[in-house]
């Protein structure tokens, strides 16, 4: 019954993050995806659908459709690169940089609650056993 109870925690969880999202008009894989425009933004100044497709894991017909809702909500701006014409640059919007700085704080607290419970010890081990259980998945 570990199995149960580890899908019912993660279902939980699930539900909880989707909740937030959605207050914000995003689902999770648009708010994974809007958290590694925003790094490569920080880190280099722009992102491109490749780079993203890269960092995201996923092919870049499904990246061009993820994109493609961001940029109708107004999270997301693409234009052509300044480096190479051909090439896009995708950058987040004025609107998404202010929806994220009064949403992240909360966030993050939010979800450090989660583990708050656990002692420094406890959180070495829940890593532990988590790292286990991945490496499990193949």
């Amino acid at each position: 019954m570990p199995v149960l109870r580890l899908l019912n925690v993660a279902r939980a969880i699930n539900d909880a993050l989707a909740i937030e999202f959605q207050r914000i008009g995003l689902t999770e894989a648009r708010f994974s995806l809007v958290m590694i425009i925003n790094r490569l933004e920080w880190e280099a100044g722009t992102a491109s659908p490749s780079q993203l497709a890269e960092q995201a894991g996923i092919g870049r017909a499904a990246i061009t459709q993820m994109l493609d809702a961001l940029e109708s909500t107004g999270w997301i701006k693409r234009s052509p690169s300044k480096q190479d014409r051909r090439k896009l640059s995708v950058k987040l919007t004025p609107k998404a940089k202010r929806t994220l700085d009064r949403f992240l704080p909360a966030h993050y607290e939010r979800v450090s609650k989660v583990l708050e419970e656990l002692s420094p010890a406890d959180k070495r081990e829940i890593t532990r056993l988590l790292a286990a259980i991945e490496s499990g998945l193949g």
